[in-house]
């Protein structure tokens, strides 16, 4: 009677046991925790293929970032990522690019879900990928944004906590390449500018927000030949 009894008390104990690994194994398998560009990118683009209906058309509309070339990269990655999969018609970035000069759209800019929607059905696409870099500290969160053109609701909505430190994304994010055309004044220059001056760092002062704060003050426009 007592090894029975011992016998049920070690089948308890390894059933617990059993049932904790399974819970820690599931959790870890679920935290995906900081990863780099390119493994978002492509994480990104398996959650969508395991969301969204093969055989659509869909189209890659914007990525909403501090950098054009960050956006592109991203929209560019992801849609290789998703020809490779062959599970969707992935619209033509000729395509694309009529429609966006035709709205006066930046492929690294925000854009409303109506005009997603309006967008996507004039290229006759069944779902639209949208997506968005938020930096709040040393937190870099990446989200993409899979919307149905017919009825907006949001198919598949991928996201992630991306390496701050690595070199590839510091160098998508650098200063130079965020606003083209844009110089921040970064040095606190003796004596002052107007608009219409030529700045510290040679290009035309079109704004002055009337003292230096956070390192800068005025902003240029790089000249043309630059």
């Amino acid at each position: 009677m007592f090894g029975k009894r011992l016998f049920g008390v070690w089948v308890l104990f390894f059933a617990v046991i059993f049932l904790f690994v399974s819970c820690v194994t599931k959790n870890n398998k679920n935290e995906i925790g900081i990863v780099s560009l390119d493994k978002a990118i492509q994480l990104a683009a398996v959650e969508i293929g395991e969301n969204v209906g093969s055989g659509q058309k869909i189209a890659l509309l914007n990525f909403n970032s501090p950098s054009v070339d960050f956006s592109e990269y991203v929209l560019d990655e992801l849609e290789i990522q998703l020809v490779r999969s062959k599970k969707f018609v992935v619209v033509d970035r000729r395509e694309l690019d009529l429609i966006r000069k035709e709205v006066n759209y930046q492929r690294s800019g925000e854009v409303s879900d109506e005009s997603a929607q309006s967008i996507g059905k004039q290229l006759g696409a069944q779902v639209i990928v949208s997506g968005s870099l938020n930096i709040i500290g040393n937190i870099y969160r990446f989200r993409i944004r899979v919307l149905n053109v017919e009825s907006a609701a949001i198919e598949s909505a991928p996201s992630a906590d991306i390496n701050p430190t690595e070199e590839k994304t510091i160098n998508l994010l650098s200063v130079k390449q965020q606003t083209p055309g844009v110089i921040p004044v970064i040095s606190e220059a003796k004596g002052t500018y107007k608009i219409g001056d030529t700045g510290l760092a040679g290009g035309i002062v079109f704004y002055d927000k009337g003292g230096y704060s956070d390192g800068w003050r005025y902003l240029e426009a790089a000249p043309a030949s630059s």
